[in-house]
């Protein structure tokens, strides 16, 4: 069973002005970005950072928030979900709508291969939708691989609000 949850986010582009970083219009979102005190606190997870590799090794053009000054941890994961965070700016998606598809197709490739033989595997990705407005919120899909592409949809439905 997937389910796709909406929260409310902080504000992307002040939080990134706070933090000195900069605003891509695509990117991993740092694990605390919400909540650290300082650019050099950022932190990004294992799967976060097979992430980025996964998306260089297609040729998809992701940014960053602060370059290589995201601290990667690796601490006691739950091996049987695979998580990461992406954001994703108005801008962006009014240019160029098919992004998402792209960045879920990519995703969902590369974890039909990483899950292949472990059906009970979930998978977590959430990402952080910029609105019109520059106001943010966060979609948590959590389900299995087959389900991720019904994010497309609903990031689309947020930006346009």
């Amino acid at each position: 069973m997937s389910s796709i949850t909406e929260l409310d986010y902080v504000n992307i582009s002040t939080r990134a002005i706070e933090l000195g970083c900069s605003m891509p219009e695509i990117a991993i979102l740092p694990d605390n970005f919400h909540l650290a005190r300082s650019r050099g606190e950022l932190q990004i997870g294992r799967h976060a950072t097979a992430a980025r590799s996964m998306f260089e090794n297609a040729s998809f053009p992701l940014g960053s928030f602060c370059g290589s000054s995201h601290t990667g941890y690796f601490g006691e994961e739950d091996f049987r979900h695979w998580e990461t965070n992406l954001f994703v700016s108005a801008k962006i998606l009014e240019r160029e709508p098919y992004v998402v598809s792209v960045a879920l197709s990519i995703i969902q490739n590369h974890l039909t291969g990483f899950v292949a033989g472990e059906p009970e595997r979930n998978v977590r990705v959430s990402f952080v939708v910029e609105k019109r407005d520059r106001t943010c919120r966060k979609l948590v899909y959590d389900g299995n691989i087959a389900g991720l592409r019904t994010l497309s949809h609903a990031i689309h439905k947020i930006a346009k609000e």
